[in-house]
Formats: C-alpha cells, structure tokens, sequence
C-alpha cells in the first residue's frame, strides 16, 4: 500500500502509523467496526461485555485502526470511549435506535452524557445504525432523535443508514453533520468481481446525492462463511480478496472508512442467517483468519485471547421467600406450622423455638437477637473483653449495661462499643445520616429491563443531597454507575453497591463495574457494597463471597463492605475478618415486632454487632417501616407508625454515633411483586415524587418540597 498523508478530516489528520516485520509493512486501517460482545454473550439477551473484556478488545482495535466506531451506549459498552482515551485511539459512539422510544431514549441520554464527559478522542456521534433500513422508526421521528442531539453536543452529528436509505430521505441528510453510510456488494447479491469498484461507486452517489456533506463509509465488509446470496459466495478467499482491492481505492479517494468488523460475532447468526456470525478477520475466539494474516499490522497477526463467556442459567424456586409472602399475604395466624417456620427463616429469624412476635429482629426478614450478657459464650466473652478496650488498646465508652421489659422477657442490651472511624458530621447539618436510593420509577422494573435514565437518577440523586448525607446504590450496571458522579455534582457521600446474587455470569458484570468505580477518582465515594443479604438468600458460598471480597479490595484503594442481616454476621463472622465496614439490614416490621418496641430493637441489633465486632465499623445499610401493605404478626404497615418509627428511631441511632442509611427514599411499585404488599410503600416520597404526608415535618426543611418523579412514558406495544 501507499502510504498518504491527508487533512482531509479529524480522523487521521496526521497520517497513519507503520508496522514493520521484517521486510513486510502494513499500515493502519483508518477506522474499523467495533463490538466486544464474544461467545455466549448478545445484547439481545442482556448478556453484556465485561469491562475486562472491553479495555483488551480496544487494545487491540487500537493496533489494527486509528480509529472505532461503536454501536450502543448501553450497559458496559459505555466505557469503550473510555479505554479508547486510554490506548489513543479516536472513536464515533453510536446510540442504538430502535421501535420503542423507551429505550431510544435512554440511548439519547447517555450518548449526550458521554458526548460531553470530556473525552477528547470523541470525535462525533452517531445516532442510529440502518433505522429507516430497517423501519423502527419514522423519517420524522429520527430528524427529532437528530436535533435533540445536536442542541446538546459539540461533536459532529451522524446517522449510519444504507445508501439507498441517504438517496431516498434527502430530508434527514439535511439535519445531520455527517452521513454515515452503509455499502455491502455482498448483501446485494454481487460477484466478487468489482464489489470492491462498486463500493466506491455507491459513496460517490451518496456523495452526489448529499452535496455539502461529509460522507463516512461506516460500514463494509465482506463474509467469510455462511450461505451465498445471489451470486455473491462467502468465503476466506473472497473476504480477503474484497479488503485487499476495496482499501487502496479508498485510501486514494480520501474517503474515510470504519471496516466491519474486527470478530466474528456468533449471536448474531440468528438475526442475519448464516452469514451473520462470520465477518470478522478475527475469529470470535481471537484469532487472526489465516486468510487475513498479511493483511494486517504484524503486531496483531498473532491474534489474541477471547475466551467465550461462561454464561449458565439455573432455576430454583425460593421456598422460603413464597413462604414469607404468604404470611404477609394472610397473617401469621393464618398460616400452617410449617409455612410460618419457613416463613420465620426466609425473615432472617433464628431457631429459637420461640415463634414470632417477640424480640429484637433485623433485617427484611430478620433474626431474633439473644441477650448479650457476660457469660461463657463467645459473645459473651466478646462483649466482656470489649469493656476495657479492644484489641487495639483504644479506650471503651464506658456506659452501664441497661434492662428494659419487652413482653415477659428481659433483654438485657449490651454496652455500647464505640467503632472506629465514626464521622462527625457539621453541627449545623440537619439532613439525615444517609438514604438508600430507590431510583427505579412507575412503569420501570429491573425485571423488564427497564432501568431508570440519566436525567432521573441526577434528579434523585439532587433532592436526596437535600435529605442525608450519604447516598446507597445496590447496582454498578446500567444506569445506577452514574450515581457516584452526580454525587459530587450535587455534594452528598455515595456508597456504591454491586447486585450479587445466584448467576455467576452476572456477578461477574457487577463486580467489575464496582471496581471500575472504585478505581475512578472520586472524593465522594465512601465505601464500596460488595452485594446486598447474600448470605440470607444462598446465593452462593460463604467461600465465594469471600473470593469475590478479596477480589475488589485488591483493586481499590476505598473501603469495602457487605450488607448482610444480623443473623448472617453471626452465623458468618468470618465474613466480618474481610470487611472494612460492617453492613447490617434491620426491620422489625419484617419480625413482626410491635411499633412500641420497634425503634430500640433496632439500635439493640447494631449495638450487638458492635459488641460481637469491636474493631469494625458498623453501619446500618438499610432500616424502615413500610407506610402500607397490611399486618405481620405485632408489626402493621401505616403512615403513622412509619412517621413513629422514623420519629424513635433517628435520634437513638444520632446519638449512639450510629451511621445510618434509611431505606427508602422514594416508594418502588415494581417491588409489590417481589415482597407482597409492603414492598412498594418503603419510601419517604410517594413514587411520583411527593413527600408523604406523615413524613412532612420528619424530613429537612431542604426536603419538605415534592420532587418530580413522572412514570416514564412506556409504549407497550413496541
């Protein structure tokens, strides 16, 4: 090949870089096609690349092309811009379009959100691949998509559509800075034979057909396997042949390209036959085609390590969780011996043989705290060697041991151990300690999803500065990543969670977005939350979780915690060894706990742990008392026993020094069909945005005005 110098655009303003080997040079392609998605992964199943995966992938694209252009905003794919800043390679961000305009919309926002992170190698963004192609929308509808884009971003606009499209929709050439254009001689049933001279020929249509215009061929390619089409016949030979003829002609035309693609893709088989998975000059598995060999820069010729994803999906039922909705359903006394047992374990109750009703619990769905006294037992002891000091020879505050009567029993409430690295706040802070974000709105659902857009997690994010301190996530997938950046935007602490649960594949996801937080500078971040009631649900082993532990607090500097049920800490202390925060859930609604008694026990529970754990600081991750969804033993769901509660309780956890998050700031209806009636009446808010009535002069003065919260706009039938 030549080798040219052009200034004809942003992409390669400078040339393009030589690889040597020997007595072989190959240059730079000027921009190829990019997806990370490898075997057993597809985003039509939700299953999305590991960030891991990414940053390797961009690595390598980096030495094939001097530029990228990507697909989708969604989920992990945000941060390829990211590991391009990283490896210096240029990149246009696509944004999905499709039929439903829930999810366009979603795409829009992220794609203007990253288009305005300060990332330099963003050098345009493309809104929609084939749109009009494919009929997911109308003219009108993507000139509108194209607009809004534009009024909010600096980069040049494109729209990535076949030349046939560009020839008939002159009108939405017109809106745009850039037509993207998509040319396959392949698709069109051609020979071999000149497909690399009729590629150049359709660009200079479209060129003719858009005058004034940048025109980037955004796609082109050729396969290497499946079925032919017309006379158009797939194979090694002919892809190798079409890049090696179609690559001069366009390098000495000066028309900037994006080659597709760099793998193969094989979930793309069923959406275009057989062909679909083989346009790669890589394997899905990463290595190079033999056919493609020579034609690419020497230092990728050997190809790389793709492994597939270990992608399993397992079905268990969850006995006890049906079990603890039928109590809620039905009430206690309603219920058969064996339902409530099982009902009593999936609330974190211990065996205790005493039934329900009475004593201290934790958790949704929690456990019975037992007497801490002085004795021979191990909390005993504990309790009793943290009198004096602990381990570490800090003093004790030293206040005595009280009884109270709670029914016929005396629960005798141990003495107060003072955690470390307790954070004073300013005197003059009237918010709440922290809040746990309840970000999901009417018409959205983790089950569908449906998770919330950019704007409503910075718009929640902005009124819960106004009610605590600190702010709790339970995802670091999707959506919820950004909660940690509006945080320092709107200056309220942030502690970032990872959703663990039985899937391995996914945990996997969710691990690596926490560590990516972790690892993004970020003065706000408290503490990291590796999953949330692990242990209560059996997700998996104590010696997975411990695993998973080990593994982000080996890549981050901030500290790390768990969120567990009382009854998890103590049946697991082994997990507190591992942690730098003790987090504990408690809901005394959820033990059916009578109102009056409600607010001591919860500071028993966490007073308990501090005794059991003296050297660890601990902090209650959740606490709260639904507004509505019926009666649960002694514990009946209103908005005045949760103002009660809230009224009891909050002072008790000030002045013990106790780090709180409330949960929850808003209420959730999709919950209604996870946790029966109480799970959607959790929040201060009304799901509209509305501070509860009951809650009115609870809250900071700061909070007492309603938020907007409007259901998101959902069409389904698309």
């Amino acid at each position: 090949m030549k080798r040219f110098l052009l200034s004809v655009g942003w992409l390669f303003a400078f040339g393009f870089a030589a690889e040597t080997d020997g007595q072989d040079k190959v240059e730079r392609l000027r921009g190829v096609c990019f997806s990370s998605v490898r075997d057993n992964e597809s985003p039509a199943r939700q299953i999305h690349p590991l960030p891991s995966a990414i940053e390797q992938d961009v690595e390598t694209a980096s030495k094939v092309a001097r530029a990228i252009r990507t697909y989708t905003v969604q989920s992990s794919s945000y941060l390829i811009a990211e590991f391009c800043e990283e490896n210096y390679v240029d990149c246009m961000v696509g944004a999905w379009i499709g039929p439903a305009r829930w999810q366009n919309d979603a795409q829009i926002e992220r794609l203007i959100h990253l288009a305005n992170s300060g990332n330099d190698r963003i050098k345009a963004v493309i809104v929609g691949n084939e749109v009009l192609h494919r009929g997911d929308c109308e003219e009108a509808q993507l000139v509108d998509y194209v607009k809004t884009v534009k009024r909010e971003v600096d980069q040049p606009v494109a729209v990535a559509d076949t030349w046939k499209a560009w020839v008939e929709h002159p009108n939405l050439a017109a809106e745009v800075d850039i037509v993207g254009v998509q040319i396959y001689p392949f698709w069109e049933g051609l020979p071999i034979d000149g497909a690399a001279e009729y590629t150049l020929k359709r660009v200079r249509d479209v060129q003719e057909a858009c005058p004034g215009k940048r025109v980037i061929l955004t796609e082109f390619g050729w396969p290497t396997d499946g079925d032919a089409l017309g006379q158009a016949e797939p194979s090694p030979e002919n892809a190798a042949r079409y890049f090696r003829e179609v690559i001069p002609l366009l390098e000495e035309a000066a028309i900037e390209y994006f080659y597709f693609a760099l793998w193969d893709e094989k979930w793309k088989v069923g959406a275009e036959g057989g062909v679909g998975a083989h346009w790669g000059v890589f394997e899905s598995d990463g290595s190079v085609k033999p056919a493609f060999v020579d034609l690419l820069p020497a230092s990728v010729r050997k190809g790389s390590q793709r492994p597939p994803r270990a992608v399993t999906f397992q079905l268990a039922a969850d006995e006890a969780r049906n079990a603890a909705l039928k109590v809620v359903a039905m009430g206690a006394e309603n219920v058969d011996a064996e339902t409530l047992e099982l009902s009593q374990r999936s609330a974190g109750l211990e065996s205790s043989g005493k039934g329900s009703g009475s004593g201290s619990y934790s958790g949704p769905r929690p456990p019975r705290i037992e007497s801490a006294a002085p004795d021979d037992t191990e909390e005993g002891n504990a309790t009793q060697a943290a009198e004096d000091q602990d381990e570490r020879g800090r003093a004790v505050r030293d206040e005595p041991t009280t009884t109270r009567n709670e029914g016929s029993a005396r629960v005798q409430t141990p003495k107060l151990v003072v955690p470390p690295q307790i954070e004073e706040r300013e005197a003059d802070d009237d918010r709440w300690s922290g809040v746990c974000l309840s970000l999901f709105r009417d018409n959205e659902s983790p089950h569908f999803g449906i998770t919330p857009l950019i704007s409503e997690v910075r718009d929640d994010v902005k009124y819960a500065s106004s009610l605590a301190g600190s702010v709790r996530t339970y995802s670091a997938a999707d959506s919820f990543a950004f909660v940690p950046e509006f945080a320092i935007v709107a200056g309220v602490d942030c502690y970032a969670g990872a959703a663990l649960g039985e899937y391995p594949w996914l945990n996997e996801l969710e691990l690596e977005m926490l560590i990516h937080l972790g690892q993004t500078p970020n003065s706000r971040l408290k503490a990291l939350i590796v999953g949330n009631e692990v242990m209560h649900r059996h997700d998996f082993s104590v010696e997975q979780y411990i695993d998973y532990i080990r593994r982000v607090k080996r890549q981050v500097k901030v500290r790390v915690a768990i969120a567990e049920l009382l009854h998890s800490w103590l049946e697991h202390p082994e997990l507190a060894d591992e942690v730098d925060i003790i987090g504990v859930q408690i809901y005394p609604y959820w033990g059916g706990v009578p109102i009056e008694d409600a607010a001591q026990n919860t500071i028993d529970g966490v007073k308990q742990l501090q005794a059991r754990f003296p050297k660890k600081k601990v902090v209650l991750t959740e606490f709260g008392w639904p507004t509505a969804g019926g009666k649960l033993g002694g514990a009946e769901a209103s908005p005045e026993n949760a103002a009660r509660y809230v009224r009891e309780v909050i002072p008790l956890l000030e002045e013990n020094g106790i780090e709180y998050l409330y949960f929850a700031m808003a209420d959730e209806k999709w919950k209604s069909q996870d946790e029966g009636g109480p799970g959607a009446h959790w929040g201060v808010l009304q799901s509209d945005g509305s501070v509860k009535e009951s809650f009115q002069d609870l809250v900071p003065k700061k909070a007492s005005q309603a938020m907007s919260r409007l259901p998101r706009k959902m069409d389904w039938k698309d």
